[in-house]
C-alpha cells in the first residue's frame, strides 16, 4: 500500500476508477489530512508562544532595575489574569506560566 499522501490519493482514483473498494484508503487520506493539521497548528502555536516570550523578554529587559511600586504597564505586558481565593492570589502570565501567592 502506498504510504504518502499523494500516493494515496493517486491509489484511491485508480481503485475508484475500477470500481474497486477504496474505504482503507479514504480512512487513512482522512487519518494523515488530520495528522498533518495538528501537526502545522502545532507548529503554528509554538512560533506564536516563542514570539511572545521573546517581545516579553525585550520588554522586561527595557525595564528600569528596582521596581518598588505597582506598574501598570508592566501588569499589562505581563499578566492574563489574576484569581482571587480565600487564602491565596493566581498569577497567571501571558507566556503560560502561573504563580500560586499564599495570602
Amino acid at each position: 500500500m502506498p504510504s504518502g499522501l499523494e500516493e494515496l490519493q493517486q491509489e484511491l482514483l485508480e481503485r475508484a476508477g475500477r470500481h474497486e473498494n477504496y474505504d482503507d484508503l479514504a480512512e487513512e487520506i482522512f487519518r494523515l489530512r488530520e495528522e498533518k493539521e495538528k501537526l502545522l497548528t502545532d507548529e503554528t502555536a509554538k512560533k506564536q508562544y516563542l514570539e511572545r516570550m521573546t517581545g516579553l523578554k525585550e520588554f522586561i529587559e527595557n525595564q528600569p532595575d528596582g521596581i518598588t511600586e505597582f506598574d501598570e504597564t508592566l501588569v499589562k505586558h505581563l499578566l492574563s489574569k489574576v484569581t482571587v481565593f480565600d487564602d491565596s492570589l493566581l498569577f497567571e502570565f501571558k507566556s503560560g506560566f502561573t504563580v500560586t501567592v499564599k495570602v
